[in-house]
């Protein structure tokens, strides 16, 4: 961590540094609950969220000008806004439906367009039906899809007001990953970020992708994990856990 009177750098590891192109964009919606969502409930719970356990997105990206490493850098400034700093939009009237929202998937649901600084933004939604969306734009040099999974996770842990002590923990050390105590021995350019070569290889036209979509209901998630689960035998059973993501990965 490189400091300096008005910014503090927060170096991430190579491999999140040539996710520096990258965005992830994603969109989760929930169906109806028992008791109403509430969105200064859940803006309140993001709030608290990154300022307890993730502190890392208060700030923006920075390339170092002269090596290339990709960091977080804080400001005196950025720290003193905090986690209220963050981009967090809602909307507490939408016409559609959970249904309807998970067919469409709609750019409505989406925060606006992050900027190229941005850590993250959110937007939370009230569907017809009482159902909720929550649209997060992140950098993908934080999270990948286990990052994400955390995060959400926390967050939920936020809104139901889990204790601290029974709440995840959550290591943003990432630089420190596979680390033996000892600088590298050689350079390593690959996992810096050049801003020219990378406007040069840009394409001219998105290339043509392909998805399915998958929809499971929570009943469907709870049958996929007691069979996945049903299925260690003997020591394996005793000693083995299958989380519901190792589940739908195995699928």
């Amino acid at each position: 961590m490189a400091t300096a009177s008005d910014k503090t750098l927060l170096p991430l590891s190579p491999m999140d540094a040539v996710m520096h192109g990258f965005g992830f964009v994603i969109l989760y919606i929930s169906p109806p609950s028992s008791s109403s969502y509430n969105l200064d409930k859940l803006q309140s719970s993001f709030i608290s969220l990154v300022e307890q356990d993730y502190r890392i997105l208060i700030g923006e990206l920075y390339v170092d000008p002269s090596t290339g490493v990709v960091n977080v850098k804080q400001t005196a400034e950025s720290l003193e806004k905090g986690a209220e700093g963050i981009l967090f939009e809602t909307n507490p009237e939408n016409p559609k439906t959970t249904e309807q929202a998970i067919q469409e998937r709609s750019l409505d649901l989406m925060p606006t367009t992050r900027g190229e600084t941005e850590l993250i933004c959110v937007k939370g939604t009230l569907l017809n039906d009482g159902g909720l969306a929550i649209g997060v734009n992140a950098s993908h040099t934080l999270f990948d899809g286990e990052a994400m999974f955390t995060f959400m996770t926390v967050w939920g842990q936020h809104y139901s007001g889990v204790p601290k002590e029974q709440r995840l923990v959550v290591n943003h050390d990432r630089h420190l990953l596979k680390g033996k105590g000892k600088p590298s021995a050689m350079q390593h350019p690959e996992f810096r970020v050049v801003a020219e070569s990378r406007a040069n290889n840009e394409a001219q036209v998105p290339p043509a992708t392909t998805h399915e979509l998958f929809h499971f209901t929570p009943e469907m998630l709870s049958k996929i994990k007691q069979v996945a689960s049903n299925g260690l035998k003997g020591d394996d059973a005793a000693s083995s856990y299958v989380s519901t993501v190792d589940a739908i990965t195995a699928l």
